[in-house]
């Protein structure tokens, strides 16, 4: 039997109450108080959908009004709050979702922490404990890895950001890429607030770009910017 643990906590009233409480295809379910454990097979009857996968030992924390689509696959210990949805064909293993964040079809997340009212994806990857924090788009095919996300950031598809820390109100454009792996050591990367990665651009860690400055698309960036910079460097 493939065991696994479904709470919600829902609060009425200032009181704490567990329950089951699953929104699917717009019908609300309640369930007893008490905490059960389902298999597989059960909680698909539940659940009203006959592809929803949880990997042997998986607990999920439902806290609200959740959206999961067919063919959702859940491993180790997640938390989904309320308003979240959760597209068909999505892979969540040790995530943390806050209030109302849309996780777009087949995206994969791992080992991750989301805050409200972000969108990912879809065919994201983001793993080992990369954070994204409020407000934020994530697009199509975009991987993030050891890397941390400030508000209101907006991520074109085909990015890739590894060991990168990037502040508030950031965009980056398509096909951006941190080279973050010199054969020995990943190096690290800070994008302050307001900047502005044209599509294309290389970013060769260890860099430091600073506030409110601009990359021109497919630029290659070597050294630090300072802050209000307008960069050039085509590739040759």
């Amino acid at each position: 039997m493939v065991r696994c643990h479904i709470e919600l906590s829902l609060q009425i009233n200032n009181l704490w109450i567990l329950c089951d409480h699953i929104l699917f295809f717009m019908k609300t379910i309640y369930f007893d108080r008490e905490e059960i454990f389902y298999d597989s097979i059960s909680i698909r009857n539940k659940f009203q959908l006959d592809s929803i996968y949880l990997h042997n030992n998986a607990v999920v924390r439902l806290l609200g009004e959740v959206t999961l689509s067919p063919n959702t696959y859940f491993q180790g210990e997640s938390s989904i709050f309320n308003g979240v949805i959760i597209e068909c064909g999505s892979v969540l293993e040790n995530v943390f979702v806050n209030k109302e964040t849309n996780i777009r079809p087949y995206s994969i997340i791992r080992n991750c922490s989301l805050g409200k009212k972000n969108i990912i994806g879809p065919f994201c990857f983001l793993r080992d404990n990369s954070i994204v924090a409020n407000d934020c788009i994530i697009g199509s095919h975009v991987e993030m890895a050891r890397s941390k996300i400030g508000n209101n950031v907006k991520i074109s598809h085909q990015a890739f950001l590894g060991d990168v820390h990037v502040k508030d109100n950031v965009i980056i454009g398509a096909g951006v890429v941190f080279c973050n792996y010199d054969g020995n050591t990943h190096r690290n990367s800070i994008v302050e607030e307001n900047v502005l990665l044209g599509s294309g651009t290389m970013i060769i860690s260890p860099i430091k770009i600073g506030k409110n400055s601009k990359i021109a698309a497919a630029s290659v960036v070597t050294k630090n910017l300072a802050n209000d910079q307008l960069f050039i460097q085509r590739r040759r």
